[in-house]
């Protein structure tokens, strides 16, 4: 759902043409009535590894040959579902307008990533697992930059060469891409 793009979007890896894929929850059913239904044989696979540097670029195409009833009819209630019955939804839907209220007024601060992640990352095990030292290197940088490592590129090469050995990936994962 959603409308073709009048020009190309490389930031969402679109061409002029294709549509704006986005969610349908939220929207109340009555909204959605009007909508022409169109299934697509070829689809799309994306990379749906967070940690991959290559998230959501596409990976391979698929080729559907059928569709159940019963598998457009689980898709189609999931989707509208995602947020419970339909005053939930509006409820949250309220919640969310205000919400950005606030925050485009100032009236609700904004809480930075950064510190955010500073507090949750501490108590990652997967560090203490993955690393023997990050030496002077904050775990927030570390898990910032993973995101730059190529799929096939070895990890442990990677971080040391890019924190020129500040960085030590514990020996028995020395070798992971």
């Amino acid at each position: 759902m959603g409308h073709a793009l009048q020009q190309d979007d490389p930031q969402r890896r679109l061409q002029a043409g294709e549509r704006e894929h986005c969610s349908l929850s939220l929207t109340p059913v009555r909204e959605l009535l009007h909508l022409p239904v169109v299934l697509r044989r070829v689809f799309v696979i994306a990379e749906a590894d967070l940690n991959s540097r290559r998230y959501g670029e596409p990976v391979a195409r698929g080729r559907l040959d059928q569709v159940t009833l019963g598998q457009l009819l689980h898709s189609l209630l999931s989707e509208l579902t995602f947020h419970g019955e339909p005053a939930e939804q509006k409820q949250l839907a309220e919640e969310l307008t205000e919400q950005l209220a606030r925050v485009s007024s100032g009236e609700e601060p904004l809480v930075d990533a950064e510190e955010l992640f500073a507090e949750l990352l501490p108590e990652d095990a997967a560090f203490e697992a993955m690393f023997e030292t990050l030496g002077d290197v904050t775990r927030a940088e570390v898990h910032e930059v993973m995101h730059e490592i190529e799929d096939d590129e070895v990890a442990g090469i990677w971080f040391d060469k890019h924190y020129g050995g500040r960085v030590q990936v514990r020996s028995e994962h020395h070798g992971l891409t």
